[in-house]
């Protein structure tokens, strides 16, 4: 008997000679198509003899990706426990199929791949096409297809094609509907060999040169060769490994590294459902979602940055990351699996998309930074200011809330809710004022580091910024102005007390959110502890030419697990978005972030002190807390506790 060949010719591509694989979609939208296979392609099929009559039988089988790294991008998981990274992951043992719940490294470790599975049976040897269907592989990774039978000796080959994209169907008010979560690449940046056509392009992109990238959906296949039993109509397929082998040598790595991402993505998909969930229904989580002419209700997954691994940018209804590369490093695809960029950045599409208007903020104030000899450059928000281990970068209050929120997401998205406590996180920055990044004396020494972010550079931009020359008296006067506030504030002991910036925002919003916060690292630590009040608007007053009066406040009582405030993701986000409601009007009650202006103006800068970096501005930790308070949530007892657990500002 002669072996049945099927010729798949796709148009726009050569021809291409091969034991049944899908050829192009005319079309690929969001929705699963209907259960037609290449409906582009020109499939001519040369049979040999048939059994005549074919039965059916049911193939069951379960997609699966190596990825046993570390939820941090490593081996070692040193911010997560290994027993919880293992139960985010789903990880477990191939050869058993029981899960991994260990606490340490397990070099051998799979973990469920969810993909859109279209699957072709055919008899062997003949090469008879039996059948074919389209899929959607559970969150387990399992599918299971009842196909036509047509191999009489229980002979076969199944060829899968596994695409990155996902159906959730959603509950709501009005009814059930469908989601869809995608990724998504540049079809130019990998050599893909299936659905990569023109008809195959789902998105196109237009940068400001006029360049157009074209995006396709990932594609991957692979082939099982099996014999079932004479009679069977149950046949189980077992682990189908998909890891990029079908990319070549050169681009393997990365796409196993990809599949780790897209795994994180939809297993942060989950959780974020389960938190959002109210009476039954998704209203909150189905807004995630967004539509484009060429997506209806879809959140994307972009690889498309070249290098950022470990890096990504995330918004309403997408997150961006690296784009496909060749002869990646193992560091690398440790970056790609890792979990927590992709919950921060999945934070601000919450943010964005539940809460819009709270996403104000400006990164001027903490990026302006001149080296001595005038040229400027910029440095990135973080928590610890640059050329320093343990000082924190002092930032606009929304800029410290947006990127406070994010963080406290990837923590609550993959931690056991913000629950439990880590020392670490509880006792933030260096208890010395005379250190913080706005004492000019302090890092007089790092000056002369060229382009390193030291804080002086900071001074210096402000000063530039404004039109006061170097060394001039009105630039003395400045700098004086802060070292004395900086000798002031650390004058009654040990205190590190200011509300701008993010991580200390992260624990804000970690401990409001958790449901079982351990305080116990804060106990005795704060308890008549005094401190110079709104310090970083203090600062900003100086540096606009202001000499503001300094208030001192003291911690009148401990921290205390007992007095723990608590809201759900729900009233949270109910909340933020009433902090600046009206932010959408014209004219904007916020000042025009700094890089908005032509210019900085000298004294002229009162009013976006007032509302952007003080404690009792719209866009600070204490505005959401007296909203939180007004709404019924908390009471203010409460959240001062917490507020003293963050080293924060209290409410008076």
């Amino acid at each position: 008997m002669e072996p049945s060949i099927t010729s798949i010719r796709v148009p726009g591509t050569r021809e291409k000679v091969a034991l049944v694989l899908f050829g192009a979609l005319a079309t690929l939208s969001c929705s699963a198509p209907e259960e037609v296979l290449g409906e582009a392609a020109a499939v001519e099929v040369a049979h040999g003899p048939l059994a005549a009559a074919p039965a059916r039988i049911t193939f069951q089988g379960r997609l699966v990706v190596p990825d046993p790294y570390d939820c941090t991008g490593g081996t070692t998981s040193a911010a997560m426990a290994w027993s919880t990274c293992h139960a985010f992951k789903r990880h477990f043992d191939p050869a058993t199929g029981a899960a991994i719940t260990s606490n340490n490294y397990v070099p051998t470790a799979a973990r469920p791949l969810t993909a859109r599975l279209g699957v072709v049976y055919q008899a062997w040897p003949s090469g008879a096409i039996c059948d074919s269907a389209w899929l959607q592989t559970d969150d387990n990774g399992n599918f299971s297809a009842d196909l036509a039978n047509c191999a009489p000796d229980g002979g076969g080959v199944m060829n899968y094609t596994v695409q990155l994209s996902a159906a959730r169907t959603v509950t709501l008010s009005s009814g059930v509907e469908q989601r869809t979560v995608r990724a998504l690449w540049p079809r130019d940046q990998i050599p893909q060999t299936y659905f990569a056509s023109d008809a195959d392009v789902v998105y196109r992109e237009t940068d400001v040169n006029g360049a157009v990238t074209e995006f396709i959906v990932p594609a991957l296949s692979a082939r099982h060769f099996f014999t079932a039993s004479a009679g069977a109509t149950i046949f189980q397929l077992g682990n189908e490994v998909i890891d990029g082998f079908d990319f070549g040598p050169d681009y393997r790595d990365y796409v196993r590294g990809a599949l780790a991402a897209w795994q994180n993505l939809l297993g942060i998909h989950a959780k974020t459902r389960t938190v959002l969930s109210a009476n039954g229904r998704d209203e909150l989580y189905a807004r995630l979602f967004t539509s484009d002419p060429n997506c209806s209700n879809c959140y994307s997954m972009f690889f498309q940055m070249p290098g950022a691994f470990g890096g990504g940018v995330g918004g309403a209804g997408a997150f961006s990351t690296a784009a496909p590369a060749a002869d990646v490093s193992e560091s690398q695809v440790m970056a790609l699996s890792a979990a927590g960029l992709i919950a921060h950045e999945f934070g601000h599409g919450i943010n964005e998309s539940l809460a819009p208007l709270s996403m104000q903020y400006d990164d001027s104030f903490h990026a302006m930074v001149r080296n001595p000899d005038g040229s400027s450059y910029g440095v990135s928000h973080r928590s610890i200011a640059p050329t320093t281990s343990d000082v924190l970068q002092q930032q606009e209050a929304g800029q410290a809330m947006v990127e406070g929120f994010a963080e406290a997401m990837a923590r609550f998205l993959l931690l056991d809710g913000c629950n439990g406590n880590n020392p670490t996180f509880d006792v933030l920055g260096n208890s010395d004022m005379g250190t913080n990044m706005w004492d000019p004396n302090a890092y007089a020494a790092c000056d002369s580091q060229v382009g390193s972010g030291c804080p002086f550079h900071n001074f210096r931009a402000q000063m530039v910024a404004r039109g006061i020359a170097e060394g001039s008296a009105e630039w003395n006067r400045r700098k004086t102005a802060l070292v004395n506030l900086a000798t002031t504030a650390a004058s009654r002991g040990p205190a590190r007390v200011f509300s701008n910036n993010e991580a200390k925002a992260s624990q804000f919003f970690c401990k409001l959110l958790a449901n079982r916060p351990d305080y116990s690292s804060m106990a005795g630590r704060v308890l008549n502890q005094w401190y110079v009040g709104d310090y970083t608007y203090l600062v900003s007053e100086i540096l606009d030419g202001r000499t503001p009066a300094v208030t001192w406040r003291r911690y009148l009582s401990d921290v205390s697990a007992f007095n723990a405030p608590h809201v759900t993701l729900i009233q949270l986000m109910q909340a933020m978005t009433q902090v600046c409601a009206d932010c959408n009007q014209i004219p904007s009650p916020l000042p025009p972030p700094w890089w908005q202006l032509p210019s900085l103006t000298d004294g002229a800068n009162a009013n976006y002190d007032a509302v952007r970096i003080s404690v009792n501005g719209r866009l600070s930790p204490q505005n959401l807390a007296r909203v939180l308070i007004s709404g019924g949530y908390v009471t203010k007892f409460r959240m001062n506790n917490l507020l003293r657990a963050s080293f924060m500002d209290e409410i008076p």
